[in-house]
């Protein structure tokens, strides 16, 4: 068996080699790169490679199979190695959606976020009636999103709070993930469509909305909320939009 470790230790059911392959972000974007035809282009291994050389972004390891704590990695071991979550964390939802599963889901994907990876930031604009909320992707290692976009919801909801207490709400001030378009009418599925829009943020780039404020507004705040498959997908499909709930991963806010 292939691993990554000099001092390959063999178990009772196989002999084990050093190898770096699995490792390597090679072995990941192997099959993360999707060239064609027309409407499915999907270039996260382009994406890396710009991650790695503009934002200095890790392996796909570091991100999508966090650490654990150290311990032998097979039965019969006898070595404790440094060790890996073999969970895949990224946007698809568990397949179990009780609320352990689902609460260690939303965990994985604040993490996934975290870290200095994508910044949320809300501050003041250029001028009294104004504010400035950025969106950037400071680290992570391709666009954001990546993948199948076209199914994702990434966005920046803004909340605009008065000092009465009322508020109001500005959904998707921000809007990501690729779609699919019929002439010039969005469309759920890419059956249905002639071309995908892109819609994702370059590694170490950003994306800037101004929100209109006025004298009586106290406090702005701002939710990245990310949905692994957009309603309408699932409406289109013939799928309960439970099976894809909405997650906040990042949240800011500025006080006036």
């Amino acid at each position: 068996l292939d691993g990554p470790f000099a001092d390959a230790e063999p178990t009772p059911a196989h002999a084990s080699r050093a190898r770096g392959l699995v490792s390597d972000s090679t072995l990941c974007l192997t099959c993360h790169e999707v060239s064609g035809p027309d409407l499915f282009v999907e270039p996260t291994t382009m994406e890396h490679e710009m991650a790695v050389e503009v934002v200095g972004a890790p392996a796909c390891l570091t991100c999508h199979l966090p650490a654990r704590e150290p311990g032998p990695i097979a039965a019969g071991a006898l070595l404790d190695r440094p060790r890996r979550s073999h969970t895949f964390v990224g946007p698809t939802p568990p397949r179990d959606r009780d609320e352990a599963s689902m609460a260690e889901y939303e965990a994985s994907l604040r993490a996934l976020f975290g870290g200095g990876r994508v910044n949320l930031s809300v501050a003041p604009g250029a001028d009294d009636a104004s504010v400035l909320v950025t969106l950037e992707n400071a680290g992570v290692g391709h666009a954001l999103p990546t993948g199948v976009t076209f199914l994702r919801e990434l966005r920046v909801d803004v909340e605009v709070v008065r000092a009465d207490g009322s508020s109001e709400l500005v959904r998707g001030a921000i809007a990501l993930g690729d779609r699919a378009l019929a002439g010039d009418a969005e469309v759920a599925l890419p059956t249905d469509a002639d071309r995908i829009e892109r819609r994702r943020i370059d590694p170490g780039e950003s994306r800037e909305v101004v929100v209109p404020v006025d004298a009586a507004v106290t406090e702005v705040r701002a939710r990245l909320v990310l949905r692994a498959y957009r309603e309408d997908v699932l409406d289109a499909l013939g799928v309960d939009a439970s099976a894809s709930p909405e997650v906040v991963v990042l949240e800011a806010s500025l006080e006036r």
